[in-house]
């Protein structure tokens, strides 16, 4: 009969311990390559640039923000503003990208910022909406469009949505430019799908993504935060950070760039205050109206935001 009890007893604590280590796993994943890092050499950025004396029409120091500003709309993520872009010296360009139904990656800024600028009101957001109190999430997958659907829309009436197809072949065809992705962190699907992995630098959200992103191979991660000690200290290389953080932490932001790591911000058309921060807190700006040939802003809004 003990014999009967220790053996049931036995089950269930070797249930209750996998269960534990199912439920941690990543965490425990996390703590082991946090470890890791934080025992290692600091990886040094190589998209860093001291030499700033002539960053106005130096594409190494400008990221084109959702596919750059095309006749003063921002946000588009088109095919019109990436060519654009592309065609005006850029070689760092930001695409927020989101998956379809299907699972295809197609530019977007978020589900619902999509659909407002292609005219169309989803009904399952109203549904979703009506049994929620109103509160769902722009990146909420349930609101996600089909693949042709998106195919078949225009943006504000006259642009054209880019799916995956879209962005290799244009990539292909500049072999120099770097794609600079937002929003989706869906390692697997970038790898499957992205044709040119080498040349993307992922926003990753969170340490468990980070290292997630690194366990996926991805080649350039960049963290999304604005804690540049902890970037420091965990050793990790490239960070993207909010205009506002290296204006709260310009020492620490500092320290981070001279040991080796580069800091993208968003963003800022605004001449003096990239001037004075560029090579010393901030390797690269994101940003909507720089033009690299005329080496000013031109827009509505040559502001840091």
């Amino acid at each position: 009969m003990k014999k009967k009890i220790f053996g049931i007893v036995g089950v269930v604590v070797i249930m209750i311990l996998a269960l534990v280590v199912w439920n941690n796993k990543s965490g425990i994943y996390t703590k082991y390559i946090t470890f890791k890092m934080q025992n290692s050499p600091m990886e040094k950025c190589e998209f860093h640039i001291s030499d700033t004396s002539d960053f106005m029409h130096d594409n190494r120091f400008f990221i084109a923000h959702g596919g750059g500003a095309i006749n003063g709309l921002t946000y588009t993520n088109s095919r019109e503003a990436l060519e654009k872009s592309l065609k005006n010296g850029y070689k760092f360009i930001e695409i927020d990208l989101m998956k379809s139904i299907e699972g295809v990656i197609f530019g977007a800024h978020d589900y619902k910022h999509f659909d407002k600028i292609t005219g169309v009101e989803n009904p399952i957001l109203k549904e979703l909406e009506s049994k929620n109190g109103g509160k769902i999430s722009e990146n909420d997958e349930r609101l996600a469009p089909k693949i042709s659907d998106v195919k078949r829309r225009k943006i504000h009436k006259i642009y054209t949505p880019l799916d995956i197809n879209d962005i290799n072949e244009i990539f292909a065809r500049h072999p120099h430019a770097y794609l600079v992705s937002d929003k989706l962190n869906d390692f697997s699907a970038m790898k499957t799908q992205i044709k040119f992995m080498d040349r993307v630098l992922v926003e990753v959200f969170g340490l468990q993504n980070y290292y997630a992103a690194k366990k996926a191979g991805i080649k350039y991660p960049m963290l999304s935060t604005g804690d540049f000690n902890l970037a420091l200290n965990l050793k990790i290389p490239m960070v993207a950070a909010h205009t506002s953080a290296i204006k709260n932490a310009p020492k620490e932001a500092e320290n981070y760039i001279k040991a080796g790591g580069c800091i993208m911000v968003f963003s800022s058309n605004e001449e003096k205050f990239i001037g004075e921060n560029l090579g010393k807190r901030a390797s690269m700006f994101y940003t909507d109206f720089w033009d690299l040939k005329s080496g000013k802003c031109e827009g509505k809004s040559c502001k840091t935001y």
